[in-house]
C-alpha cells in the first residue's frame, strides 16, 4: 500500500528519517474534488464581492459527517484577521456554519451527532445537547447561524445557508472576523448582506442546474 501511495505521489518518504509525509498528489486530488464539486467556482465571485464589501474573511463550507469543510475562501486584507485554509475541518456543533447545517437536518440525524461526547474548545463552547438544540431552534427561526468565540477564542462568525434545487442545504457561506473589530451588534447587521450573498449563490447554482438539465434533454432528443 505504501509503495502504491508513493508511486501516485500521495505520500513522500524523507531520506534522513525514513518517515512518511503527505505528497503533492493529495493536493491535486483535492483540487480535482473542488472542480468536480462545482459549487466553489460558482460561489467565488460572490465571496470576493462580500469580502470587498465587508472587509472580512468569507468562506464556503460543505458538510462531511459531523464536520464542516472549507472548500473556498476569500481572505480579509486586514493585517489582523481570521482565516481558513482549503480543506479545513471544523466541528458542526459549535460553529456558525455547523449550526446552519444542523438546523437543516432531521431531528434523528441531529440527535445522533449531538449524542456523542462533545469537546469544549473555548470557555464559550456549549457541550450540552439540550442547550445546543435551543441554539439550533433559534437558527431555524432566523435562517442564520451565529457563533461568538464558541470554537476559536477571539473570533465571531455568521453563516447563511445555500440551497439546492429541492431547497436542501447543500453549502453554507460564512463571514468570520476578530472580536476586537466586530461586536455582536455589528455582527447582527451583517445578516442582510450575508443572506443576499447566499441567495445569489443558490440562484446561480439553480441556473447552472437548469441549463445542464436542458442541455442533457436536448442531447437525448437529438
Amino acid at each position: 500500500m505504501l509503495r502504491t501511495l508513493l508511486e501516485e505521489r500521495f505520500i513522500e518518504q524523507e531520506v534522513d528519517t525514513r518517515l512518511y509525509r503527505l505528497g503533492p498528489g493529495v493536493l491535486e486530488l483535492a483540487q480535482l474534488f473542488l472542480k468536480q464539486n462545482g459549487i466553489a467556482d460558482i460561489a467565488m465571485p460572490h465571496l470576493n464581492q462580500l469580502r470587498d464589501q465587508m472587509g472580512e474573511t468569507v468562506a464556503l463550507q460543505i458538510l462531511d459527517g459531523n464536520e464542516t469543510v472549507c472548500i473556498a475562501m476569500s481572505e480579509s486584507r486586514h493585517p489582523v484577521r481570521v482565516t481558513y485554509y482549503l480543506g479545513e475541518r471544523m466541528p458542526a456543533f459549535c460553529t456558525s456554519s455547523g449550526f446552519v447545517f444542523l438546523a437543516g437536518m432531521s431531528a434523528a440525524t441531529r440527535k445522533s451527532i449531538l449524542s456523542k461526547k462533545l469537546q469544549k474548545y473555548t470557555p464559550k463552547t456549549i457541550v450540552d445537547a439540550v442547550k445546543i438544540e435551543a441554539v439550533i431552534q433559534d437558527v431555524t427561526r432566523k435562517g442564520i447561524g451565529f457563533a461568538d468565540e464558541s470554537y476559536i477564542a477571539g473570533a465571531r462568525g455568521i453563516s447563511a445557508p445555500i440551497h439546492g434545487p429541492n431547497h436542501e442545504v447543500i453549502a453554507v457561506v460564512t463571514l468570520v472576523a476578530p472580536t476586537q473589530r466586530i461586536s455582536l451588534k455589528q455582527l447582527s447587521m451583517l445578516v442582510r448582506p450575508l443572506k443576499a450573498t447566499a441567495d445569489a449563490i443558490s440562484a446561480d447554482i439553480a441556473r447552472v442546474g437548469t441549463i445542464g438539465s436542458s442541455l442533457r434533454r436536448a442531447l437525448v432528443a437529438g
